[in-house]
């Protein structure tokens, strides 16, 4: 009867789509119905060709209804209708090594962007209809946007995708869309929200982490001293690359700390030789390049070449109008640790 077929198309949907769950109600029988077509096809041209018969008919198929469908959902084959679909708001915690990466976000010259390849997964798992709009179409937003061999742990995400419909199990859309990600991008956890929320602008504070190795010539107290020297409010000029759209170049530091890689403060001058530590910068907003401007003056001051006077005369435009000589500190390092919605301190997602 009607549940030994259901169970049939099961079966064939898991040979023929290994590791995807079978959704009727979301496009499952259709494109189980256009791969056993496409298998048919593929039979009868095979024993053609083995008894001798015809070649076969190289003139393209007549349209069919199930053309006219798949060109509708943008050439995915067996898509859902999206209009007919639910929708819901879901924001998307996401984790990604950037090194191969020309940064996070999705840019039209460049392919190798962590976003671009966010959008082929859900374009292939069918989450998004195929060259939706991230904006006016999903209400996208970002709540960072890490520069080219940046890092991250804790970026988040939110945009519309589709929903299970009523009475069917909700979407698994962590392991949904990991399948289409490479092996360098993950994403660890998603959440439903009002489509209120925003990712950038609803995010109370972001945590940076730059991770360095004691080689035997710093001074980690001495770095310490000066990472103190930037919490508070103060002009950045001095610690970043200008950027002519920027309209004040005022940033709110709330915490910068050295700490060991484990998570024990640094306030002695030693630490082992070879040990793994981090610079630990928070704030609400930062601006292009300066978590890397930071850490590079934290260096020269862990060598001895620079001391807390020197940072707070950085942070000083009148003692220092100009941008003071120094090498930006790599960009491989660097990660994006938190995107913090609860509190300001960098905790709370």
């Amino acid at each position: 009867g009607c549940a030994m077929a259901g169970e049939l198309d099961r079966s064939l949907f898991a040979v023929l789509f290994p590791g995807e769950e079978y959704d009727p109600a979301g496009g499952g029988s259709d494109r189980l119905a256009d791969r056993l077509s496409e298998v048919a096809d593929s039979l009868r041209a095979r024993r053609g060709r083995c008894i001798g018969g015809p070649p076969p008919d190289p003139s393209p198929p007549a349209p069919s209804s199930r053309k006219k469908k798949k060109a509708r959902n943008g050439g995915v084959l067996g898509g859902p209708d999206f209009a007919a679909c639910p929708t819901v708001y879901v924001a998307l915690k996401i984790a990604y090594l950037g090194w191969a990466y020309h940064g996070f976000a999705r840019l039209k010259h460049l392919e190798a962007t962590v976003e671009g390849k966010l959008f082929e997964a859900l374009t292939r798992a069918r989450l998004i209809p195929p060259g939706a709009d991230p904006v006016a179409d999903l209400r996208y937003s970002r709540c960072g946007r890490t520069d080219k061999g940046v890092s991250a742990s804790g970026q988040v995400v939110a945009l519309r995708l589709r929903a299970a419909h009523p009475g069917q199990p909700p979407l698994d859309y962590v392991n949904t869309i990991n399948r289409h990600l490479p092996d360098d991008v993950r994403v660890l956890g998603s959440r439903e929200c009002g489509e209120a929320f925003d990712a950038r602008f609803g995010a109370k504070g972001r945590h940076y982490k730059y991770f360095f190795v004691q080689d035997g010539t710093l001074d980690l107290g001495r770095m310490a001293e000066c990472a103190r020297c930037f919490v508070g409010e103060h002009n950045f000029r001095n610690f970043c690359k200008t950027d002519e759209s920027v309209r004040t170049y005022d940033r709110r530091v709330t915490a910068c700390y050295i700490e060991a890689a484990g998570g024990e403060a640094c306030a002695s001058a030693g630490g082992p030789d070879g040990g793994l530590y981090a610079i630990n910068v928070l704030g609400s907003a930062f601006l292009w390049h300066q978590v890397r401007c930071m850490a590079s003056v934290l260096f020269s001051a862990a060598r001895g070449d620079l001391g807390p006077p020197d940072v707070r005369r950085f942070l000083d435009l009148e003692a220092q109008p100009c941008r003071p000589s120094y090498t930006m500190a790599r960009e491989e390092p660097l990660l994006l640790f938190r995107c913090a919605f609860g509190g300001e301190d960098g905790e709370g997602v």
